[in-house]
């Protein structure tokens, strides 16, 4: 996804070598070329039928974040980290993104995430090609990876002083909140709904919609978001 100043925009890498050029059109989707099925969905029956007071949802496993060896100092990593924490509590930001349901898709962006620096400095991070579609039948999750996920370190997810005039919605570019931003915003583009579609929707080259999605996350976050401190 393509962020510039006060918007991020999805970029998609197309399939074949004519078609080198991301899309111009808003919402270009890559092709979705295979679905992965996380947990088995199969269970034995229980010998005894129990009455319906009997019955409590299983409780979810306790998410867990990437471990500290493979987390680094990088602003991408910290950003992970403050909202790997905010998803994984009950707030209305949580909630906005299913709960921990969500950290799948959060943990594993962040794991494809490699570091590059473009001439573009509005341009904070870029996901492109094909993408898998996740399901796991224990959270409930459902959600999609692109094959490539860069982060623009010369961009507003970075600390260099040059980005400091920018803004990510309502927030300095190079800042903890702007940062968490970016990434939840991509969060959404990625995390499916129940009718199949996208949290989201596809914003690619279109500056309104993409500041439209910004800012919703924005209002469903402020609260967190703006407890983060430098």
């Amino acid at each position: 996804m393509r962020l510039r100043c006060l918007f991020l925009a999805l970029a998609f890498a197309p399939l074949a070598e004519a078609f080198a050029q991301p899309s111009e059109m808003p919402g270009a989707l890559a092709f979705e070329r295979r679905e992965v099925l996380m947990t088995d969905t199969t269970a034995e029956a229980p010998a005894t039928e129990p009455r319906p007071e009997e019955v409590r949802p299983a409780p979810l496993p306790a998410p867990t974040p990437l471990p500290l060896a493979v987390v680094s100092a990088a602003p991408h990593h910290v950003a992970y980290l403050e909202a790997f924490r905010i998803l994984a509590g009950d707030n209305a930001c949580s909630h906005f993104f299913g709960g921990a349901r969500s950290l799948d898709a959060l943990t594993m962006m962040t794991e494809r995430m490699r570091a590059r620096s473009y001439g573009d400095r509005t341009l904070g991070v870029r996901m492109r090609g094909d993408y898998t579609l996740y399901r796991n039948n224990t959270t409930g999750a459902s959600y999609r990876l692109f094959d490539e996920v860069t982060v623009n370190s010369s961009g507003p997810l970075s600390r260099i002083p040059a980005v400091a005039k920018l803004n990510v919605g309502s927030f300095p570019a190079g800042t903890k909140r702007a940062w968490v931003l970016i990434l939840l915003h991509e969060l959404g583009h990625l995390v499916r709904t129940r009718d199949g579609g996208w949290l989201l929707p596809n914003d690619g080259d279109d500056p309104r919609l993409s500041d439209r999605n910004t800012r919703l996350v924005e209002s469903r976050c402020a609260a967190q978001l703006g407890a983060l401190k430098d």
